[in-house]
């Protein structure tokens, strides 16, 4: 698990014209868990799953099949271990906790949607997708449903930590 207060990878994914997608590109380039022995304990503080709370590298599987076999034609990304360590790149390059910090958003505080774009877009110097179900941002110019599937109109929580590693609270009785 990661720290509290930091952030995870979900994945990187290839995009053709500004859809979403391709995916399963290469079902011959079967997922080998020792190709990624030298970043694995990078990978399990860092490529979590934090919604379905598996073995870390059960997503890994499922983000190498769907997402990397895409990407293969992609020098820096043509194999497991250099898609996996293209993520870990990223996430040091791209640290979204100072990027929201340095554009005033503090943890723990409700802001509107076009704050946390426009925090996004000031910072990086992209356009971010905000999810709210599944609580992440990507970049993702041009994807149906741009920039959020949000409600505008909704406040939108920065927690300190992903809502499912918050233990659920408890009832004492009297």
């Amino acid at each position: 698990m990661p720290p509290n207060e930091e952030w995870s990878i979900h994945g990187i994914w290839p995009t053709q014209n500004h859809t979403m997608g391709p995916f399963f590109c290469n079902e011959s380039l079967h997922f080998d868990l020792a190709a990624l022995e030298p970043l694995r304990a990078k990978l399990e503080v860092k490529w979590i799953d934090v919604h379905k709370g598996g073995k870390p590298h059960e997503f890994w599987k499922h983000e190498w099949e769907k997402h990397g076999t895409c990407a293969i034609d992609i020098e820096e990304v043509s194999n497991e271990k250099k898609y996996f360590q293209k993520g870990l790149d990223l996430i040091e390059k791209y640290d979204m906790k100072g990027v929201l910090a340095q554009a005033g958003l503090a943890l723990n505080r409700s802001y509107d949607l076009q704050d946390y774009l426009a925090a996004v877009k000031k910072v990086l110097g992209t356009n971010a997708y905000v999810e709210c179900v599944r609580n992440h941002l990507i970049d993702c110019n041009g994807i149906p449903e741009f920039p959020s599937n949000c409600k505008r109109s909704d406040k939108i929580i920065y927690p300190a930590s992903p809502p499912e590693l918050i233990a659920p609270p408890t009832v004492k009785q009297v």
